[in-house]
């Protein structure tokens, strides 16, 4: 019977921890080059788009990808130094008309990029190339400097009002972790 019942939870439990194991967005490759003028950030952040975010972006209620951005210089008998606390902003919304995904990169002046496909638009919404972090000059050779990078992944409401006419399903804020990066300069 002790047996019977232990089967009976195990199987119970199962659809709540294949739902765990569904995969959660990570912020990967991070990379730091600098440039003649300035220190750059490069990442990409893997498995970032559910089912329900495309149904709701289908139904008319854009995504937001927020990049949180945190440079520190380390100081070794004091607390560390604040150089940059940054937030970069990816919009992608879905034109049904044109069917057409368009993409706002705040990075680049809010430049809107329109593409026919949802993976080249989920690309360009998940990556961070040559995000200009600091000048150069503003750094010190041979120091030590954390950067702090984390995303949040998040669906835009509509207008006033407007969510009463279209239906659309509640997504709850989805981030990443915070990732540390420690470097010399």
């Amino acid at each position: 019977m002790l047996r019977l019942l232990f089967i009976l939870l195990s199987v119970l439990a199962l659809p709540g921890v294949v739902a765990a194991a569904g995969r959660r967005p990570v912020l990967d490759d991070i990379v730091i080059t600098s440039s003649a003028s300035h220190l750059l950030l490069h990442s990409e952040v893997r498995d970032c788009c559910s089912e329900e975010m495309q149904l709701a972006l289908h139904r008319g209620s854009p995504l937001v990808f927020t990049f949180q951005i945190e440079l520190d210089r380390v100081r070794e008998w004091w607390t560390n130094r604040s150089i940059l606390s940054l937030s970069v902003q990816h919009t992608l919304s879905y034109d049904p008309q044109t069917q057409n995904y368009l993409v706002t990169l705040q990075e680049r002046n809010n430049q809107l990029v329109r593409t026919p496909s949802l993976a080249d638009a989920m690309k360009l919404m998940s990556q961070l190339r040559g995000i200009k972090l600091v000048p150069g000059t503003s750094m010190e050779p041979e120091r030590s400097y954390i950067l702090r990078v984390k995303a949040v992944l998040a669906e835009k409401t509509l207008p006033l009002g407007l969510h009463h006419v279209v239906p659309l399903i509640s997504l709850a804020n989805v981030e990443t972790d915070w990732r540390l990066v420690e470097f010399r300069y």
